[in-house]
C-alpha cells in the first residue's frame, strides 16, 4: 500500500510502528502556502522530512519544495537549485510547486505569474536532470471559483481559507488560463515526470483527465484530497 499525497512533519514512534505492521509506504510532501500555519517556511518542513523519513527507516519517503516569493530577484534558479540538490543529496525523491503560482504570486509590474514562466524552466530542467519527479498541485477544484456552497465537498475548504476562495477574487485569474499555462509547462518539459495533484485540479471530468494522459506520456495525478469529488 502506498499513500502518494501525505504531509506528516511530526516524528510519531506509533505512526512508525503502523506503517511497519501495515506494509504502507507513503510520500510525505513539503509545500510553502503562506497563508497555513506550519507551512510558512520551507527549511523546518524539509529538516522534519528528513528526520520522519530517517526514523521510518525510508517508509515515508519524501518531497522537497521552494518558495517562489523573490523569483524577480537574480539568481533565482541557481539558488533554488543548490537547494533541491541539498535535499535530493538528503534523500528527496520530488519536488513540489504549488498553487500560489498562477493563483496568487505577481509580478512587481502586477501579472500575475504562471507556472510556465520561463524563470521556472532552469529548475524544472534540473529536476528532471536528476531524475526526480516533480509534484504540481497547480490550480484549485471548479468550486474555488463559484460562490460558497454547503452541498459541495470543499465548502469547510474555502469558507476557512478566503485567500484561495478565487469567487471572491475576481481580479485573480481563470482555472482554464491557469491549466492551459500547466499544460504547457508539462509539454516543454517531456523528460520530467509530472503528477498533477488531487487528479490534476480536473475533479469534474475524468474525460478532461484522460485527454491530458494522451496528450502528455510524462504526466499522471493523484486522487488526494478528491475522493469525494469523484
Amino acid at each position: 500500500r502506498i499513500d502518494a499525497h501525505a504531509h506528516v512533519f511530526q516524528n510519531a514512534p506509533l505512526m512508525y510502528e503502523l506503517l511497519q505492521r501495515l506494509d504502507v509506504r507513503l510520500l510525505n510532501i513539503c509545500v510553502v502556502d503562506k497563508h497555513e500555519r506550519g507551512y510558512g517556511e520551507i527549511e523546518p518542513q524539509h529538516k522534519m522530512a528528513l528526520e520522519v523519513f530517517r526514523a521510518s527507516q525510508g517508509r515515508a519517503a519524501w518531497c522537497s519544495s521552494f518558495d517562489p516569493q523573490d523569483w524577480e530577484s537574480t539568481g533565482f534558479s541557481a539558488r533554488v537549485n543548490d537547494q533541491l540538490a541539498k535535499t535530493f543529496s538528503d534523500g528527496a525523491i520530488a519536488v513540489k510547486i504549488y498553487k500560489s503560482i498562477g493563483m496568487e504570486l505577481k509580478s512587481k509590474a502586477g501579472q500575475y505569474i504562471m507556472p510556465d514562466n520561463p524563470v521556472f524552466a532552469p529548475i524544472l530542467d534540473f529536476v528532471a536532470s536528476r531524475n526526480k519527479t516533480l509534484f504540481a498541485h497547480i490550480a484549485e477544484p471548479a468550486s474555488a471559483w463559484m460562490p460558497l456552497d454547503p452541498a459541495s465537498p470543499h465548502y469547510g475548504y474555502y469558507k476557512a481559507n478566503p485567500d484561495w476562495h478565487m469567487y471572491a477574487h475576481p481580479e485573480r485569474p481563470s482555472k482554464e488560463t491557469i491549466l492551459a499555462a500547466r499544460d504547457r509547462m508539462v509539454k516543454a518539459h517531456p523528460k520530467l515526470r509530472v503528477v498533477g495533484c488531487h487528479l490534476g485540479s480536473m475533479e469534474t471530468d475524468v474525460d478532461d483527465i484522460a485527454r491530458r494522459f494522451d496528450l502528455y506520456p510524462n504526466f499522471a495525478v493523484d486522487t488526494a484530497a478528491r475522493v469525494p469529488d469523484l
